[in-house]
């Protein structure tokens, strides 16, 4: 078992301090097989806003357009942190799909929502007239 696979085993430890480690290590370990499980995580960690947090965040950071849909539906999350992740993970993905959830998100009743949906939709579109790199 490598080091990811080893992660995401984590995912489903019955510590949840180390649910919410392996999630943000495997944001940063750049795997993309880590995506599947990440977003089955969502589901599984529902009620637990620091894991789904960890969870949302990561996914911007693989950059999979996979996370779209679920972290389009986290942007209503009843959690104020998990809102603004997923905002913030939507505007790393640089995914067109995300613009009209973001842009509804401006109107959200807390101003660090709006203020995060804002910054990722100025990222999207400056990833969208950016041509990537080689």
């Amino acid at each position: 078992m490598d080091y990811v696979e080893k992660l995401v085993a984590a995912l489903n430890h019955e510590i949840p301090y180390l649910r919410t480690r392996a999630a943000w290590l495997l944001g940063r370990c750049g795997d993309r097989r880590a995506v599947a499980p990440l977003i089955a995580a969502l589901e599984a960690n529902a009620s637990d806003p620091y894991i789904l947090q960890a969870v949302v965040l990561s996914l911007g950071q693989l950059g999979d357009r996979r996370a779209v849909a679920p972290l389009v539906r986290l942007l209503r999350s009843s959690f104020l942190p998990v809102r603004v992740a997923a905002a913030r993970a939507l505007g790393m993905l640089g995914d067109p799909a995300a613009v009209p959830a973001l842009e509804a998100a401006l109107g959200d009743e807390n101003s660090l929502v709006r203020e995060a949906a804002a910054a990722a939709l100025a990222q999207l579109k400056a990833s969208l007239v950016t041509p990537p790199g080689p």
